[in-house]
């Protein structure tokens, strides 16, 4: 299991406004709840791990209640890095932070993070703007994917028609 040092994951299960997640390897889970930062993973994997004597690697798993937009963000060890020293200031000035205007922020910071590697990841908790099925939703959407399906069952028939034509 020495591959296990090379691994950093964290995993994250929604429903509704409640949360079970947990974490292995050099990763960093932060909530951002208003105008603060919680490290919501810090010593997780320091915990008692669970009564089952086999080894898992998520061994422990916490949960907690979400609030509305609320802000889950993982990161990799460099990430951290630069998310505390160049962004963690300026995301606590929007409150209501969005996707487009945290691309407004990277943008300004493309140089820095083109000189870095891994992962900046954040979800954004906001139960008036789930989104359904696109398709079902979207009428419009949905005949252009028949459109399609047909077409491509029209040409599957006429390359089956042609080999048997020319065989």
């Amino acid at each position: 299991m020495r591959w296990l040092g090379n691994l950093n994951v964290a995993i994250f299960a929604i429903k509704d406004l409640s949360v079970h997640f947990s974490k292995a390897g050099n990763i960093r889970l932060l909530m951002l709840r208003g105008d603060e930062y919680h490290d919501i993973g810090e010593n997780l994997e320091f915990q008692q791990p669970s009564s089952d004597k086999n080894i898992h690697l998520f061994s422990n798993i916490a949960s907690g209640q979400l609030a509305e937009n609320d802000k889950l963000i993982t990161l990799t060890h460099d990430m951290f890095d630069f998310f505390y020293n160049e962004l963690s200031e300026q995301i606590l000035k929007f409150p209501t932070l969005s996707s487009k205007i945290l691309g407004q922020m990277l943008k300004t910071k493309k140089e820095k993070m083109e000189k870095i590697s891994g992962i900046f990841f954040l979800i954004f908790i906001n139960r008036k703007h789930q989104k359904k099925i696109p398709f079902i939703k979207n009428k419009f959407h949905f005949i252009k994917i028949k459109k399609e399906f047909l077409l491509i069952i029209s040409l599957l028939l006429i390359l089956l028609l042609s080999y048997l034509i020319f065989k």
